[in-house]
């Protein structure tokens, strides 16, 4: 005799065979049915990755009535973790980034790293059930305010999970996982492609046919048409230095003596070799994963280790220095602006920012900050002559946020403010920069007031 089951609050006759399952169960395999069908439907109408990721995720998050669902990004050989893109149900105000502290530890989730490698979900249904096997992945539990968790892995290229925190129904049938993971792993690899194009299309066309491009203002970040490479990802400050000392210092090999007493002043070399050799191995490894190239940034020479002079490397330096050289050379004054303007984009701020107070990068340090003033004044100069005031306004705002005392910059956005809405505003301007400014700047504010003839300086101070 056929047995009954609800749906919607109606009792349904189901075939006889059926009805050893029960009605939890028949309710999920219907549910799972017809949301697999939406979910299809949609995403035929669609082939756009973001898109595909976005409505997979509030499906998957709504099947297993969670409150929140995302794609969890693992590095296996650095065992980090970060999420990528999630949904959050409710209208709650998000505050994933705010619970999470940047890049996560994955070594504390053994578990995690178990269910990757075998390839089989996560099912926890009550966090507070490892609180006293594993503290350390409680904790994080508890940051995260999840009280269940389903998962499933997926890799490679990405490699990562789908997760879903709080589910509250559903929590012993994981199976639905498998196939909303596979959507979001396939999605996620073609916007990584994607993004790579644009990567590729991006890079200055000065130099279209380089192997590697590096960024040293500001922050270290490492580019080539397979990936990019950052300092977060890298996330080891002491190898983030001694990989920023090789490329910085690429004309010949630096022994591991000669590398340790420059990152460690004053400190005893003995027994380094082997610590300065794994840090280097360690980013090959992660330098090859990331950027999918097979030759080797850093190369062993000798008894010493050197940037790689086999591959075409341009770094961010070396344009700066090559828009300059191009400003000089130009005869007219639209070809300098816009020379002056490429060299000061550039300038993100000071070489290698988390190793700016060591010696050894002092002189590189002070050099690129005067010769990012000098680009910038030059560059505010010429915007003058054309009274493109605006201009001047834009860069020169630019320029304080990166050297808020700085006099000759103080000066500019005075300029621009009294150019553009007179002395009265020009005024406040003035006294609203002075308070940043020694008496030594401020002495190079009015001397260069007094100097400009379009000023009238007794309008501004009533002398």
């Amino acid at each position: 005799m056929a047995g009954l089951f609800k749906k919607n609050g109606r009792a349904r006759r189901i075939p006889e065979k059926l009805a050893q399952y029960d009605d939890e169960y028949l309710l999920y395999c219907v549910e799972k049915d017809r949301v697999e069908t939406v979910l299809e439907s949609t995403l035929h109408e669609t082939d756009d990755p973001k898109e595909i990721i976005d409505v997979t995720l509030k499906t998957v998050c709504e099947f297993y009535g969670g409150d929140w669902a995302g794609v969890m990004d693992i590095d296996m050989d650095t065992c980090l973790w970060r999420p990528v893109c999630w949904f959050r149900a409710g209208g709650a105000t998000d505050r994933t980034l705010y619970r999470l502290s940047g890049l996560e530890d994955a070594e504390v989730m053994p578990r995690w790293l178990e269910s990757m490698h075998s390839a089989m979900p996560i099912v926890l249904t009550d966090t507070t059930e490892i609180m006293e096997s594993n503290p350390a992945e409680f904790a994080l539990y508890e940051r995260l305010d999840a009280r269940a968790i389903l998962a499933s892995p997926f890799s490679p290229a990405p490699t990562g999970f789908l997760v879903i925190r709080n589910p509250s129904r559903y929590l012993e049938r994981p199976e639905a996982l498998y196939i909303f993971a596979y959507v979001l792993h396939r999605a996620l690899a073609q916007q990584n492609v994607m993004e790579r194009e644009k990567i590729i299309e991006a890079m200055n066309p000065m130099e279209p046919t380089y192997d590697v491009y590096i960024s040293f203002f500001r922050d270290l970040e490492i580019r080539t048409a397979g990936g990019t490479l950052t300092e977060q990802i890298i996330n080891a400050p002491k190898t983030i230095q001694l990989v920023a000392y090789l490329l910085l210092k690429p004309e010949r090999a630096h022994s591991p003596r000669e590398i340790f007493e420059h990152l460690n002043p004053g400190e005893d070399f003995d027994g380094n070799t082997n610590a300065i050799r794994g840090s280097i191995y360690r980013f090959s490894n992660m330098y090859a994963k990331r950027t999918g190239q097979s030759a080797r940034l850093i190369i062993r020479e000798g008894s010493g280790y050197r940037r790689n002079p086999n591959l075409k490397i341009t770094t961010d330096i070396e344009q700066f220095d090559l828009h300059l050289k191009a400003a000089e050379a130009v005869s007219g004054s639209a070809e300098r602006i816009e020379e002056l303007r490429k060299a000061v984009e550039l300038y993100k701020g000071p070489v290698f920012m988390c190793g700016r107070d060591q010696l050894w990068l002092n002189d590189i340090v002070s050099q690129y900050e005067v010769r990012y003033i000098k680009a910038a004044d030059a560059l505010m100069r010429e915007l003058a002559k054309q009274k493109d005031y605006a201009g001047v306004m834009q860069y020169a705002a630019r320029a304080h946020e990166l050297f808020p005392g700085n006099g000759l910059i103080c000066y500019w956005l005075i300029m621009a403010t009294y150019s553009l809405s007179g002395a009265d505003m020009a005024k406040k301007e003035y006294f609203r920069l002075k308070d940043d400014m020694t008496q030594e700047e401020i002495n190079v504010v009015t001397e260069h007031l007094k100097k400009n003839s379009l000023i009238r300086y007794e309008e501004l101070f009533g002398v």
